[in-house]
């Protein structure tokens, strides 16, 4: 691998970070993680439906989905992944 290669893989894999930290502090992020588990929705078997109040609710519900921290169980039904959660705020906080 060449040494423009290796920028552009370290800068891709900045923006991917910086992408996931922004969802999680944004507070619609926050406010449907806290929904997931008010209901218990945080394994497979406890998915439950979601449906966004608002169009910023489901594009940062796209967002959540696309950095698996909300995952779909069945067509439909989605929990929250907790690990995967956990793991991105701790490849944030050690780096």
């Amino acid at each position: 691998m060449n040494t423009l290669e290796t920028v552009a893989q370290y800068c891709g894999n900045q923006l991917r970070r910086f992408i996931h930290v922004f969802t999680l502090s944004s507070p619609p992020a926050q406010r449907i993680i806290q929904q997931f588990r008010a209901v218990g929705a945080v394994t497979p078997a406890m998915a439950r439906p979601f449906r966004p109040q608002s169009r910023i609710e489901e594009l940062e519900f796209l967002r959540l989905l696309r950095a698996q921290i909300i995952r779909e169980a069945s067509p439909g039904r989605y929990f929250l992944a907790e690990g995967r959660l956990n793991q991105i705020r701790l490849d944030v906080q050690w780096d």
